[in-house]
């Protein structure tokens, strides 16, 4: 598991970080910026593939399944070989696990 992830980050003096159900909100010198707060985290990968990482949870936090899907995407791209682009998203959601999703008809 990540350490990074565990750390605090260090706010300049002046500035405010707060956090609440729905926002997150840093207010400083040059301004204030307020952002909703993401249901789930996504990327797009560059050969296409969208993994999916959910909510960032105590239990099981994004670094972890980060990790995960690091440690495991080199073994499942060997083993799986020429049928990697029939792979369209890689849902890391799960505890313990992931799971892989074909391509929807169209999607290349």
């Amino acid at each position: 598991m990540s350490r990074v992830a565990k750390k605090p980050i260090q706010m300049p003096k002046g500035v405010d970080f707060s956090v609440t159900a729905s926002h997150v909100t840093v207010k400083g010198p040059k301004g204030t910026l307020s952002l909703a707060k993401p249901v789930g985290v996504e990327f797009k990968l560059d050969d296409g593939v969208l993994l999916e990482l959910g909510r960032d949870q105590a239990k099981h936090p994004l670094a972890e399944r980060v990790s995960r899907f690091t440690n495991h995407y080199a073994a499942v791209s060997g083993a799986a070989k020429g049928r990697m682009q029939n792979i369209g998203a890689v849902d890391m959601r799960y505890p313990n696990g992931f799971a892989l999703r074909p391509k929807a008809a169209g999607q290349s």
